[in-house]
């Protein structure tokens, strides 16, 4: 006969992702329904500069907003994080509370030097400007193209 018998083979279960950014995601949700806030924070502490963990971090800020006042302290007391990192944690987690306490973190003279790349880390950075209601001495915005600004003018609009 011209069937193969597969008798004595196990069947073996495969996941495969078609992004990362899936597999990303439910890394996050597993981190949030399986691990207590304490070994979640312990997870945002090793990682928070590992570049590898950043878009599973930043799923983990959406779903549980970054309520945990623990966890708060551990990332606003981080030397070596970069603000448009903060910022977008921020914007994920939609706790606006949180961004005035950022900015006096950041910068208690009120000067601001930010880095926007392109049109979503402008939306980001336009929340965090917008929500935190905090009086900024210098934001220099002059090399920001029309587009740029466009967006910008639209996300203070909705945050306003």
């Amino acid at each position: 006969s011209g069937s193969k018998s597969f008798e004595g083979l196990e069947k073996k279960l495969s996941y495969q992702f078609t992004h990362l950014t899936v597999q990303e995601y439910l890394a996050a949700w597993h981190a949030h329904t399986k691990l207590s806030a304490e070994e979640q924070n312990k997870l945002f502490q090793e990682n928070l500069n590992d570049q590898r963990f950043r878009m599973m971090l930043l799923f983990l800020a959406g779903i549980t907003k970054l309520q945990d006042e623990q966890l708060q302290q551990q990332i606003f007391t981080k030397e070596e994080l970069d603000l448009d990192f903060l910022a977008h944690l921020l914007y994920e987690s939609q706790n606006a509370i949180l961004c005035p306490i950022l900015a006096n973190a950041v910068q208690e003279d009120g000067e601001l030097s930010l880095d926007f790349d392109d049109l979503f880390q402008c939306t980001v950075l336009t929340y965090f400007l917008s929500t935190c209601n905090y009086p900024w001495k210098l934001l220099e915005l002059s090399h920001l193209t029309d587009q740029k600004m466009q967006v910008m003018q639209q996300v203070s609009r909705e945050y306003a």
